[in-house]
């Protein structure tokens, strides 16, 4: 089946094979990197993450080291390193809950922000306690202790110098059981202990008990005042002990039940979460090193394979097209010498055909030549005889539209006189109404003169309607006079016209009769044009068919000359195909 196939098919072939085979390698590649890639981001990222819950595990054990720090100094530089390391925990927090979606770590990141908030709520509880006990401490328990320790000295002092043997004696035992309360409270303050606090409370009971009995024996009021003011101060100091005990066991529950609880479960919580992206990383460790291993295996044996199917190919396509063209070489050569020879004969014959046709076209040029002269004259006179005639035509026009002027002439002058003799009747009317206007204000002004002084201003009314008659029949005269003038110019007028549209008539008969002779004139030029330009056209065709003749024999002429060349180039190719399939010796 193979050897049925075409040259290029066989190449393509090969060549096909060989693509699919590199394609194929170059897949696997892309495939296996791409894996790669993805695994090596996931495990970047689980390294991320695994740094996220470094860092976060690290602030938040520095955030318990400053807690205890403060609870145990009380310092404020603790709180700045409270707060600085919290802010840093909260930052990585907020990013661990952005980056860390996988379900189970993404619980024990939200378990830990929740109790984290609770951590700080009650650290905070605490530092407010903690204030509670410095002020209560502060304030009144180191101001009450030492005041009573004086005012107690004081009541000892003034009882020794009134040889007060009594009262010096339990003023001392009070001052006793003050100065032991003060050492259990300040034991309290440093251990905590509910047994130095109950040691507190009994001492200032005993000390209650001597003050009783020290405001029963007589005394000066000055010390009676002093022992006032002691059971005052001792009420403020055991009120205050107590309230700050009160602080103190809070602030431990808050300490042991919230913030102990609280610190270990967020770095276990932590913890998890870094030993499960461990877990995930030991997972995919082992898995990118063996696929990374298989896909470098398939490569190596495709492009092996890819290697030995092209040189199998190379060799086969090789062979296969050396024996066709062996064959191919053999008959293109003899096939060659025919066409050169036959080429030769074609080109000589095609050279006498071309000089003769040459002749031939010569002579149809020069009879074309003269036709067109000819025929170039009579349509020279064709041409004017058109001109001359649409001219005439024009001026028939022009002759024919005068004269339908003069005919409204005369009659818008026919129709002026009949106006000017109607409105010449209009004015002698007006002329009578004004004489006999004119009567009437004649006949007003008697009657007025017969009235008397009564009908003075009648008679003025009547006076100026005479004068208005007067006026109106001089303007009706002169408008009759003025009219009379215009018919008498509009006759004279009508008398022209008439004769004027007379001779147009004459005048455009004749040039309609011009006109006609020079179109039959036009139309005989017409057909003796037409005539000459069939001739012309018949020469020109007849031209035509002879240099399409003369150029056809010149072509193949030429064509002959070139294929002679071809098959000469032919024998060159011939040689070379030759030399390169089997060699310069052969």
């Amino acid at each position: 089946m193979f050897s049925k196939f075409t040259v290029g098919r066989r190449i393509f072939f090969g060549f096909f094979t060989v693509l699919m085979l590199l394609t194929a390698s170059v897949m696997i590649a892309y495939t296996s990197l791409n894996k790669a890639a993805d695994g090596f981001v996931n495990y970047r990222e689980m390294a991320r993450h695994t740094n996220l819950a470094g860092r976060l595990q690290a602030n938040m054990l520095m955030v318990r080291l400053a807690v205890r720090s403060y609870i145990i100094s009380q310092k404020s530089e603790f709180l700045k390193e409270y707060e600085e390391h919290y802010g840093k925990m909260e930052n990585f927090l907020s990013l661990s809950k952005k980056e860390i979606q996988q379900p189970e770590r993404a619980a024990k990141i939200n378990e830990i922000d929740s109790v984290r908030q609770e951590y700080h709520a009650a650290f905070r509880k605490v530092t407010e306690n903690i204030q509670k006990q410095n002020e209560y401490v502060n304030e009144v328990l180191d101001a009450r202790g030492p005041f009573m320790v004086k005012t107690l000295t004081d009541i000892m002092i003034s009882a020794q110098r009134d040889n007060d043997v009594t009262a010096s004696f339990y003023a001392g035992l009070t001052l006793k059981h003050l100065l032991l309360g003060r050492l259990y409270a300040a034991r309290f303050l440093d251990t905590n202990e509910q047994k130095a606090a109950d040691s507190v409370y009994q001492e200032f009971e005993k000390m209650n008990s001597q003050i009783d009995i020290l405001e029963k024996e007589p005394e000066n009021p000055e010390r009676r005042e002093m022992l006032k003011r002691v059971i005052s101060a001792r009420e403020d100091y055991v009120e205050t002990f107590r309230s700050l005990a009160e602080v103190i066991s809070e602030r431990n529950k808050i300490i042991e039940n919230t913030l102990g609880r609280i610190g270990p479960e967020i770095a276990q919580a932590v913890e998890d979460v870094k030993l499960s992206v461990k877990s995930e990383q030991d997972e995919i460790g082992p898995e990118l090193q063996a696929s990374n291993r298989r896909s470098i295996i398939f490569i190596l044996i495709i492009g092996l394979s890819a290697t030995l199917s092209g040189a199998v190919f190379s060799f086969v396509i090789a062979g296969s097209i050396n024996r066709k063209l062996n064959l191919i070489i053999q008959n293109v050569s003899e096939n060659a010498g025919q066409v050169a020879s036959f080429s030769t004969q074609v080109s000589s014959v095609s050279q006498a055909l071309a000089e003769r046709t040459s002749e031939q076209a010569a002579a149809a040029e020069e009879t074309s030549a003269s036709l067109e002269e000819a025929s170039a004259m009579t349509s020279q006179n064709a041409d004017n005889v058109r001109q001359a005639d649409r001219l005439m035509k024009e001026s028939a026009g022009i002759i024919e539209n005068a004269n339908v002027s003069m005919h409204k002439l005369n009659a818008s002058m026919t129709e002026i006189n009949t106006a000017g003799k109607n409105i010449f009747r209009i004015i002698k009317a007006i002329e009578d109404i004004a004489f006999q206007t004119n009567l009437l204000a004649l006949n007003a002004a008697v009657e007025a003169s017969r009235a008397g002084q009564a009908g003075a201003g009648f008679a003025v009314v009547a006076n100026e309607i005479r004068n208005l008659s007067i006026q109106a029949t001089d303007a009706a005269k002169n408008s009759a006079d003025l009219i009379e003038s215009i018919v008498e110019k509009v006759n004279d007028g009508s008398v022209l016209s008439d004769s004027t549209d007379r001779a147009f008539s004459e005048v455009f008969r004749s040039v309609n009769t011009v006109s006609d002779l020079l179109g039959e004139i036009s139309a005989a030029s017409d057909e003796q044009a037409q005539g000459f330009t069939q001739i012309n056209i018949a020469i020109s065709e007849l031209d035509k068919v002879i240099q399409e003749n003369a150029s056809g024999a010149e072509e193949s002429a030429g064509v002959s000359e070139e294929l002679n060349s071809q098959a000469k180039q032919m024998m060159k190719t011939v040689d070379a195909l030759v030399i390169m399939v089997k060699g310069s010796n052969n």
